[in-house]
């Protein structure tokens, strides 16, 4: 996976969060990826 995110407290990374990114427009073509957007093992949370 990789490194989608850093959350910083006082200028010291305190948690990192890890994953994959897929833009699709709005027909499902993708316009997109960070990391492995196309593995079938994966979770797929759709954000509106």
């Amino acid at each position: 996976m990789n490194r989608v995110a850093n959350v910083y407290r006082g200028g010291v990374v305190e948690s990192s969060h890890l994953g994959h990114i897929a833009v699709v427009d709005a027909s499902g073509y993708l316009l997109y990826e960070y990391g492995d957007a196309w593995s079938a093992a994966r979770a797929v949370t759709a954000r509106i």
